[in-house]
């Protein structure tokens, strides 16, 4: 193992190491790397801090500050505990034994595992990992019992019997939605046994710390003092040891026992996300996450500084911060040994910021700064758009540009500048598509390359979702109930495809069916962004057309509140219009809360919009929800209809004037007094008379709404049965 990790160690402060491998990273900038661990010194104040980043065209840096045990530094070959971090090798582990045939996901746990009190048999795999099973929580609310033998007997070695045992009734069914419950893993780690009939700590060394060729230990099985490791401090002193640590090191098990050191935590990462563990398909289930949920498998998600995240912290005694960057393909891992510290994950986020802010320049590096190019697209001539920045040293005047289409290769153009591309310049460049299906969706890809070598890759490609219309709008109805669909519903053109949280299908709430769509600003620091998505490009017959949609929202009581606008373009998304802007307390259905947002059944709000206006006009519809880091947004049931009127017996339509409109309760109808009216029918979007009032002629009436839900209505005046006047209402939600 040793010729696997030569090491080489850079003295760069008292107490404080950095470590490089030549086996990864050889070239490891020296100044970057100061940087770093200057970052670092500057930011820590736990008592013992390993850190780790793994960085694609520079290798891996690992730094140190502080000790791990009295009067000894930490160095970057000590282990610490990683706590709820164990989580995505737990998961992981159970993903390997699905793609050996062993078990599949969505198994009833009751397959594999005896009866046990308050464990409901019927919970599958994916909700243990996935924290949907509403089970009790063996750590966060374990009893006086429980605790009191964890005190009383510090040597005992916690067995999975003995914690399950610990576990109280649960107060969540199975599936109604998501609560973190360490027990979740803790069941996992007893079905990965069963299956296989192997004790754990083997399957973990077997199925993953051999194969990765990571350093990682699973105690008491593994024994983590023959080796070095990073005490755990209490606050007051430091309290491992080989004859009286056992119940400390077992009881997290399989929800947060593993140890590892920093350099094998981002080398674990790179390994889980560049596709050297598990297969295609089944790396692709353990990364996907409800939209309700910031939560995949073993894994969390969030958005920071612009960046969208997979992570997980850990505390158990030790504290641990793990994070991956899918756009740069970065990984960075935070290790402490302070109990009493502060949470790492601000330290994390502080290293990130540096490892951004101070990569090495590059001679030659090309960045695709902006595809330009989403939406629906009326005219495939100049349609591909794209923003270039040059990153590097020296100029370039020459880029490869390769661009496919549903992942199959279109093109691959050379373009030579006649005018270099400046050091730190950006410039923008038009290219005509070739011809596609219309009236469907594809993904285009766009990738640059320098005919020069270049380090960093990452940003050189992008992807967005496109929908070429061929000039018309499709015919209505429209309808998207949000039901059978994958992340996000095919018929809708995602503005955002490429973030981590954009808005995706939920299985846990829906108006009718079982699906719906939403979009989590809960975990999502990147205030006032926007994230949208647009409707295909549709054509407006006549005036009686509404669109139609139902949504759910709530503040949070300590942030302030997000908002959601629909524009609609008659100029192929060149200009957009404001239909409905629904702002701050205008957009919650329910109650302030401080939890991830799941709307009751009579907390979702129906919207009708009228789109008469456009009669005769192709339209692309757009929604946009604003983040104000708030909470979860779910839309569901869109649909364009044309409302079901017959007009044919119209001989004449004279004025009818409808005030106030929009209106909330009552409205005043009033015509002409030569007009004579016998009869007023109020008609749904549904083409349904809602009302029906008989009237001597006048020429004014009230009308009360009565309780009807907010939407679009036709008002109609009748003579003898034959309508003589007509107009449009809209009553607002209550």
């Amino acid at each position: 193992r040793s010729n696997m990790r030569i090491l080489i160690l850079l003295s760069l402060f008292f107490h404080s190491l950095i470590l490089t491998s030549q086996e990864t990273s050889p070239g490891f900038d020296p100044d970057y790397a100061t940087a770093l661990q200057t970052r670092l010194s500057e930011a820590a104040s736990q008592k013992g801090i390993s850190a780790a980043v793994f960085i694609p065209g520079q290798g891996i840096w690992v730094g140190t500050h502080g000790v791990g045990e009295e009067n000894t530094p930490v160095t970057p070959d000590m282990r610490f505990g990683i706590a709820s971090n164990s989580k995505a090798l737990t998961a992981a582990l159970l993903m390997v034994l699905q793609d050996e045939g062993l078990l599949d996901l969505d198994d009833e746990i009751g397959e594999y595992l005896p009866d046990y009190d308050h464990v409901d048999s019927d919970i599958t795999i994916r909700q243990l990992l996935t924290h949907t099973s509403g089970l009790f929580d063996f750590i966060n609310d374990w009893n006086t019992t429980t605790q009191n033998q964890y005190v009383q007997s510090p040597n005992k070695t916690w067995s999975f019997d003995d914690l399950i045992s610990t576990i109280g009734s649960s107060q969540i069914d199975p599936g109604e939605r998501y609560d973190y419950s360490n027990t979740n893993f803790l069941l996992a780690g007893m079905i990965a046994e069963a299956v296989t009939g192997t004790p754990i700590h083997e399957l973990f060394r077997d199925k993953l710390f051999d194969p990765l060729e990571i350093n990682m230990a699973y105690p008491p099985a593994d024994n983590i003092f023959d080796e070095p490791f990073a005490n755990h401090w209490n606050g007051s002193s430091f309290t491992l040891s080989s004859n009286n640590s056992n119940g400390f090191l077992s009881y997290p098990s399989t929800a947060g026992a593993i140890w590892s050191t920093a350099y094998d935590m981002v080398r674990w990462y790179d390994a889980l996300f560049t596709g050297q563990l598990l297969s295609e398909s089944t790396q692709q289930d353990m990364l996907d996450n409800d939209g309700h949920i910031p939560y995949a498998m073993g894994l969390r998600l969030e958005t920071v500084y612009g960046h969208s995240f997979y992570y997980h912290g850990g505390a158990w005694g030790f504290r641990s911060y793990m994070l991956y960057n899918v756009e740069r393909g970065i990984s960075l891992c935070i290790l402490s040994n302070d109990q009493s510290g502060s949470w790492v994950g601000n330290l994390a986020f502080d290293l990130w910021e540096e490892v951004i802010d101070e990569l090495p320049q590059q001679i030659f590096d090309i960045a695709l700064e902006e595809l330009k190019t989403d939406g629906n697209i009326c005219e495939l001539d100049s349609a591909l758009q794209i923003e270039v920045l040059n990153k590097g040293t020296e100029a370039i005047d020459q880029f490869r540009l390769i661009y496919s289409i549903d992942e199959d290769l279109v093109d691959s153009i050379d373009v030579n500048l006649t005018e270099a591309l400046a050091p730190d310049e950006s410039r923008d460049f038009t290219f005509n598509l070739p011809q596609i299906n219309a009236h469907e969706k594809h993904r285009l890809s766009v990738n640059l390359k320098l005919l020069e070598s270049e380090a960093y890759t990452w940003d050189n490609s992008d992807y967005k979702d496109v929908y070429f219309t061929n000039g018309s709008g499709i015919e209505l109805p429209f309808e998207e109930g949000m039901e059978e669909t994958d992340n996000f519903p095919e018929q809708l053109i995602s503005l955002n495809p490429n973030t981590l949280l954009d808005w995706k299908r939920t299985t846990f709430v829906a108006t009718e069916g079982e699906q719906s769509l939403a979009r989590n600003n809960y975990v999502d620091q990147l205030y006032i962004a926007n994230y949208a998505f647009e409707l295909p490009m549709l054509f407006i017959e006549n005036d009686y057309t509404t669109l139609d949609f139902a949504y759910a929202h709530a503040n949070v009581n300590s942030f302030q509140q997000d908002d959601l606008r629909v524009l609609i373009s008659t100029d192929c998304g060149d200009s957009f219009q404001i239909l409905l802007s629904l702002i701050d307390n205008a957009f919650a259905t329910a109650p302030l809360t401080d939890i991830i947002y799941q709307p009751e059944a009579d907390e979702w709000e129906y919207v009708s919009l009228d789109l008469g206006d456009y009669a005769g006009q192709d339209v692309i519809i757009r929604f946009l929800l604003g983040n104000d880091y708030g909470n979860v947004a779910y839309l569901d049931d869109l649909r364009v209809k044309e409302l079901v009127v017959n007009t044919s017996d119209i001989n004449e339509v004279k004025n009818l004037e409808v005030f106030p409109n929009p209106a909330s309760e009552k409205v005043l109808l009033q015509w002409s007094e030569t007009m004579y009216v016998d009869q007023i029918e109020l008609i749904n979007s549904l083409g349904q008379i809602v009302q029906k009032i008989d009237i001597e002629s006048t020429s004014q009436y009230q009308l009360e709404r009565g309780g009807l839900p907010a939407g679009t209505y036709f008002v109609q005046l009748l003579n003898k049965q034959k309508r003589i006047a007509y107009a449009t209402l809209v009553f607002l939600p209550n």
